[in-house]
């Protein structure tokens, strides 16, 4: 069967085309239509944020003690239709690391917020608590005491993840024959800078579809 002709396959090339770095893509397409997608991408990899996330921790050796990692309250604040990708991620974690995240609770929040998450969603199911979980939960209910300060939902930083985030899509748009910036030269003509900026406008502003807001503050 030709390639071209086979469902699975020609998905595969779509998926490949529209959202990574590694197929060719189409050149001379009308710039609305490169913004359109790099929009497109922009939206799959901030929902990938949360998977990505997950393990970054206390002894990763991260480039930044901002990059991201895996906390599952700061994560529902800023994604609540997110509620069961989150709790799944918790649920694997709660199963296989739970004495490891009773150990760092003292030193790290992202291990206290997931046994805090963690723990509610045990016994919302009337599930049986372990003598260390059913400990902490006791303390945390008494004297909450997470370590270091949560930052407030809706105002990232300009941390490493986020730049990450921004240069993949600005050479996501440069893939489809665009110049990174303008400059002497293109000062009429559009930049991937321009439509990564145009497309997380879009983005943030879509009234017909919530889910694909994005705030333009994570990309510049």
């Amino acid at each position: 069967m030709d390639p071209k002709q086979n469902p699975l396959m020609k998905k595969m090339h779509y998926i490949s085309e529209r959202y990574t770095m590694s197929h060719p893509k189409p050149q001379n397409l009308p710039f609305d239509e490169i913004v359109t997608r790099v929009a497109d991408f922009m939206k799959s990899a901030e929902e990938q944020r949360i998977a990505f996330s997950f393990g970054n921790e206390v002894g990763e050796h991260l480039e930044d003690k901002n990059d991201a990692r895996f906390d599952p309250i700061a994560l529902y604040d800023a994604c609540p239709d997110q509620l069961d990708k989150i709790t799944m991620f918790v649920d694997h974690d709660m199963e296989l690391n739970e004495q490891e995240l009773l150990s760092r609770k003292d030193k790290s929040l992202y291990a206290y917020n997931t046994l805090v998450f963690g723990a509610a969603i045990r016994l919302e199911r009337e599930e049986t608590l372990s003598k260390g979980l059913r400990a902490f939960l006791v303390d945390h209910l008494i004297a909450p005491n997470p370590p270091g300060k949560k930052r407030k939902p809706g105002k990232p930083k300009n941390t490493n993840d986020k730049k990450r985030f921004r240069y993949f899509a600005i050479k996501f748009a440069v893939l489809h024959g665009l110049k990174p910036t303008r400059n002497d030269e293109t000062e009429n003509r559009e930049s991937a800078c321009d439509a990564v900026k145009k497309a997380a406008d879009m983005l943030y502003h879509s009234k017909r579809n919530p889910s694909m807001q994005l705030d333009t503050r994570m990309i510049f």
